[in-house]
């Protein structure tokens, strides 16, 4: 949120116990470009991501993961 977004954008995601989550984001041939894993308290967080972090503006694919699901949402780097 904000999707799309123009240089700074979070990764809204809850859960329901504490447990280990991973974000993955993926350009659109599925390339990963870049990855974060880290324990996380039960409840709402952001993830925060910075338009530096990928590689050229466009269609991105992100997802979040943790023992329990995996959610895959895209988002959209704009330049202007």
């Amino acid at each position: 949120v904000p999707n799309p977004f123009y240089e700074y954008t979070e990764i809204p995601f809850d859960i329901s116990s504490a447990d280990e989550l991973t974000i993955t984001i993926t350009d659109l041939t599925g390339k990963e470009v870049y990855q974060h894993s880290a324990w996380y308290p039960a409840g709402r967080h952001a993830f925060p991501v910075s338009a530096e972090v990928l590689q050229v503006a466009g269609l991105y694919y992100y997802t979040v993961a943790n023992s329990d699901e995996t959610i895959t949402l895209k988002m959209i780097w704009t330049k202007e």
